[in-house]
């Protein structure tokens, strides 16, 4: 397989088929977002690939507590720095 450097990322080419409506919108797309259609198909596999992969173990606790009723969180970090630096 012949792999490609692009903007500094190794890349393999791909032979897709498309739906002559896929194709057709891609194509506008790319000309209205001033791109290539491998550009936006790229970025349309990562966000696939970002929302299907499943969160690392090590980061599943982000989200699952809250803090005390009525008191500081995290949200309030920048406002806290300042008020301890002042």
């Amino acid at each position: 397989m012949i792999k490609y450097l692009w903007e500094d990322k190794l890349m393999k080419k791909a032979m897709i088929y498309l739906e002559d409506e896929q194709y057709k919108f891609l194509k506008l797309k790319a000309k209205l977002l001033n791109c290539s259609m491998a550009e936006l198909v790229r970025k349309a596999v990562s966000l696939f690939i970002s929302r299907e992969r499943p969160v690392p173990s090590y980061l599943g606790f982000i989200g699952a507590g809250t803090g005390p009723e009525g008191g500081r969180t995290s949200e309030e970090d920048e406002k806290i720095l300042k008020e301890i630096f002042k």
